[in-house]
């Protein structure tokens, strides 16, 4: 993936906007490392905020690093949401033609109908059918960790 496109450009942004929420570890280019959830992120330059965090068995509320300073970021969670398993599981639930509903793996999103949105994050939308949307995607999640404990 290159930067230099506007694809590529676009695609990174995405997919550092969905690290929010996440816990992550970011490693500092002197090899310091910080743990914690990674709560807000300015993308043009990188600096991002970490709060419940922890560094060499201190803990802090908040901590802001520069993101000049950023040698990588990691995911240490694995992403409870799978948009192909839910495509499958909607479909299949609600009946609807799979060709109304699209899967984008980049942003961990499925659209249905091109009017409601479901990601991990839940459902956006309204409506009878986005509440039966919920129900499912309450499920899932439900199931999901579950599974996971």
């Amino acid at each position: 993936m290159s930067l230099s496109t506007p694809t590529g450009a676009r695609r990174f942004y995405t997919e550092i906007g969905s690290l929010v929420d996440k816990r992550v570890y970011v490693r500092l280019v002197d090899g310091k490392v910080y743990r914690g959830v990674l709560l807000g992120i300015d993308q043009p330059s990188l600096n991002v905020v970490l709060g419940e965090a922890d560094s060499e068995g201190k803990r802090f509320f908040r901590v802001i690093i520069n993101g000049s300073r950023i040698s990588e970021i990691v995911v240490e969670e694995i992403p409870l949401f799978d948009p192909e398993e839910f495509f499958n599981l909607v479909v299949q639930r609600l009946n609807i033609n799979p060709a109304n509903v699209k899967v984008y793996k980049e942003s961990g999103s499925v659209v249905i109908l091109d009017r409601y949105r479901v990601s991990e994050n839940g459902v956006e939308g309204s409506g009878a059918l986005a509440n039966k949307i919920f129900d499912i995607w309450q499920e899932y999640m439900e199931g999901k960790k579950s599974k996971r404990s």
